[in-house]
């Protein structure tokens, strides 16, 4: 399981029109991916549950109100180690660690997205030095995620570099058009072997650093 969790409070949405309502409004999420992290969703319920062991990280986003309770197991949570990662719609009862300004779009495709990469490597810059992905790609355009089972890692590398197409991209609405790029690929392991599981062949890994890349 990941060790980095997403608050999605019912709270804020009630009480503070917050959340996405089944779609996205928040790009926070999608600046956590560029950043190369993982996060698993919580709800208020899933951190009363306990949702918050085994986290290292929680971000907080548009998390103006939030119960008594939730506020509670948070601020236990941070008192434990845990680190907060909130931006600026934060309820007062929870002191960030990491403050990081939430994006907000211009309906311009292109400058959102590298308005959201520069948040993201803007969050890098004060949480790199506290937290150590299970994966991690030289290239914000590749985003790394890895799944792991008994003592192999699956490494996905998903190519978001786009650019406007011919069909509704011709309006400059969205960039539908996918461009190819290269990243180097890092893993949080100190050796082993690698595989393209696409092309049945194995592919050059060099371990170094206490990483494979």
């Amino acid at each position: 399981a990941s060790d980095v969790g997403f608050l999605e409070s019912l709270a804020s949405e009630m009480f503070a029109g917050r959340g996405s309502r089944g779609w996205c409004r928040n790009d926070m999420y999608l600046l956590l991916q560029y950043a190369q992290l993982q996060p698993r969703v919580l709800y208020d319920e899933t951190v009363l549950a306990g949702g918050l062991k085994g986290l290292k990280v929680l971000v907080m986003s548009e998390c103006d109100v939030l119960t008594r309770s939730v506020a509670d197991a948070i601020r236990r949570f941070q008192q434990g180690g845990g680190l907060i990662v909130a931006d600026e719609h934060l309820a007062p009862a929870i002191t960030p660690d990491i403050l990081i300004k939430r994006p907000v779009r211009k309906d311009k495709p292109d400058e959102d997205k590298a308005a959201i990469q520069a948040g993201a490597a803007e969050l890098r810059a004060q949480l790199d030095a506290l937290y150590q992905r299970p994966a991690d790609s030289s290239n914000p355009d590749i985003i790394a995620r890895v799944r792991r089972y008994k003592t192999a890692d699956y490494l996905f590398a998903v190519n978001d570099r786009r650019t406007f197409g011919d069909y509704v991209g011709q309006w400059g609405l969205v960039m539908e058009k996918g461009l190819p790029a290269e990243a180097t690929l890092i893993l949080n392991r100190p050796a082993g072997h690698a595989y393209d599981l696409v092309a049945g062949r194995p592919i050059p890994a060099d371990a170094a650093g206490g990483v494979l890349r």
